[in-house]
């Protein structure tokens, strides 16, 4: 009786692991932010702009601003 509790415990205890490591983690986009151009590691034709500085934003219906 104790061993199939044990038995029955641990196969309850590892599925129920197994369905929360399938869980959907709502993903962070990496193109959100504050972006601003780094011109030492640019490569530009003349003339270079001096400050390129730009923000995206994730807007409530869907879209990226």
């Amino acid at each position: 009786m104790k061993r199939s509790l044990i038995a029955v415990s641990t196969l309850l205890f590892v599925c129920s692991m197994d369905l929360l490591a399938q869980a959907p983690v709502p993903a962070k986009d990496p193109r959100l932010g504050l972006w601003k151009l780094n011109l030492a590691k640019s490569k530009f034709a003349n003339p270079a702009p001096n400050v390129r500085v730009a923000s995206y934003v994730a807007r409530a219906d869907g879209f990226t601003v």
